[in-house]
């Protein structure tokens, strides 16, 4: 003979049900996907400004910095730049289109996110391709498709068009 107790059938339903939905949400937040954002559309968000340089060094280069800060929050500022190097000055009469894989010889593209509390580089994969709209002496107007991949934490879609200005070179340019 069995003990008496005072579990009902329904106290064990209920806590068989809280224990199928705590199982079943720990599941489904462990399978989604990496957050998705299309960083060329931030810059219409109040919190977000952004710049795009141009710079004749070594190399010819362009830089987008995508810099957020939220006025009403401490320390949640962060700086995201994509910034591309061509190693020889693009010239639109030879090559106007440029795939990072296909190109790597002639197109080198790097990406770093700066916050807060997290200075260290993070590990990133790019894939994509631009496109030369057009160029000056002072200016480039370049197309972008291209997306960033963090550490299968979040992906950085930059597709559309951004005009870069040529600037002064930094004395500490890194990447």
């Amino acid at each position: 003979m069995l003990p008496e107790t005072n579990f009902s059938l329904l106290q064990f339903r209920k806590t068989f049900l809280f224990i199928f939905i705590a199982i079943w949400t720990h599941t489904a937040a462990g399978q989604r996907n990496a957050d998705t954002t299309q960083i060329l559309d931030s810059k219409e968000n109040r919190n977000y400004s952004e710049n795009n340089k141009l710079w004749k060094g070594r190399q010819f280069t362009v830089r987008q910095e995508l810099m957020f800060n939220d006025k009403t929050v401490i320390d949640e500022e962060y700086v995201q730049f994509l910034t591309i190097e061509f190693i020889i000055e693009p010239d639109l009469n030879i090559k106007s289109h440029f795939d990072l894989a296909a190109d790597s010889s002639m197109i080198k593209c790097f990406y770093q996110r700066i916050a807060v509390w997290h200075w260290e580089d993070r590990k990133t994969k790019i894939s994509g391709h631009l496109k030369i709209i057009w160029k000056t002496k002072r200016n480039i107007k370049l197309e972008f498709n291209l997306i960033v991949t963090e550490l299968n934490k979040a992906v950085y879609v930059y597709k559309g068009v951004r005009e870069f200005k040529k600037s002064k070179l930094p004395e500490s340019f890194n990447y």
